[in-house]
């Protein structure tokens, strides 16, 4: 079942919990998919993207769950990129398509490079949840769909790394610890041993200490050895980020705090606000908070702010002025938002 209603909204995928979510935010599972009937997406015409859209669209009417239907070329170039840098839609030459269900946990996304994408999230450190999730759908759709899959190859797409189980596997972390730990050393952007980590951020900085870390596999593998494969190189993140934690407490636990604390009274007292500064702020408070140093925020983290202190999130999440510039208008979100946290 489908609609074409999604109200742009605070929460989303990163908003689930789970286990270890203090560093390891979100699971996610994607498997992509093509159709036997149709070219690849790189050598379909207009009409032939129009055909796919078409089949897709009708399979996924026929489900029983609830989807809203989110098209890039029919919303206006903010709400569009609102909904890129969240990674629901695809950017491209041709706007992105997605099917989103209401907790934003299931996204089927077409104008990848494959006909379509199943991603699933579950929050924190659990990736047979999404793939369970990513797996059950996959399932419903091809009741509708013709997957193009060979005995000997497995699913066939147009990037030979992804032929076989098609499936991707990725884990968010925050690792503010590690990156700041003067005897612990990431992996360089893109390196690490077969899993890519790079840093999260679509922006031009990097603030806020959140990593991706991806592993597509290799041709042959099934996709317990893919999904184990990233989980022991997240699960060696995992506890180094701990330790590291632990070690700044130790040696470093009142400058910490005084640190988490002038980043809390900033971002709610603040009249202006940049990105960069906003998710640097944010990423010590949300620290401080996991660690039990920020008493007026408690237990309760700040992962949600992350990801809304960007210039395409603002835009459209605060419009009390929209006559103000933006770091204005970051900065009374960062405000409001703090607010409702604190008052839970």
């Amino acid at each position: 079942m489908i609609d074409h209603a999604d109200t742009p909204r605070v929460s989303s995928w990163y908003s689930l919990t789970g286990p270890d979510r203090e560093i390891v935010l979100a699971s996610q599972v994607s498997l992509n998919r093509n159709l036997s009937d149709f070219p690849f997406q790189h050598l379909l015409s207009d009409t032939g993207v129009l055909g796919l859209r078409r089949a897709i669209d009708a399979a996924l009417y026929a489900l029983p769950q609830e989807f809203s239907l989110l098209d890039g070329a029919t919303m206006t170039d903010e709400v569009r990129r609102f909904y890129e840098e969240r990674g629901v839609l695809v950017s491209g030459d041709r706007p992105g398509v997605a099917a989103i269900s209401p907790d934003h946990d299931l996204i089927v996304r077409l104008g990848t490079a494959d006909h379509l994408r199943i991603s699933a999230y579950c929050g924190g450190f659990d990736l047979n949840c999404p793939r369970e999730k990513a797996t059950d759908l996959d399932r419903a759709l091809e009741e509708h769909l013709d997957y193009a899959v060979s005995l000997k190859l497995g699913y066939l797409s147009p990037d030979v790394k992804r032929v076989g189980t098609g499936l991707a596997a990725t884990n968010l972390l925050h690792l503010p610890a590690i990156e700041h730990s003067d005897g612990l050393k990431l992996p360089e952007d893109g390196a690490g041993d077969r899993v890519v980590l790079n840093r999260y951020s679509r922006r031009e900085h990097d603030g806020g200490s959140l990593y991706a870390a991806g592993y597509v596999g290799e041709f042959g593998e099934s996709e317990d050895e893919i999904i184990g494969t990233l989980a022991d190189f997240t699960g060696r993140l995992l506890h180094y980020e701990q330790e590291a934690r632990q070690e700044l407490l130790r040696r470093h636990g009142e400058e910490l705090a005084d640190s988490a604390g002038r980043a809390l009274g900033t971002l709610r007292h603040a009249r202006t606000l940049s990105e960069e500064e906003s998710m640097d702020l944010l990423s010590v408070l949300r620290l401080g908070a996991q660690l039990g140093i920020v008493d007026d925020l408690g237990d309760t983290d700040v992962t949600e702010l992350l990801f809304v202190a960007a210039d395409s999130q603002v835009r459209i999440l605060q419009t009390d002025d929209t006559t103000a510039s933006v770091d204005t208008r970051r900065a009374a979100l960062m405000r409001r938002l703090l607010g409702r946290i604190e008052d839970v």
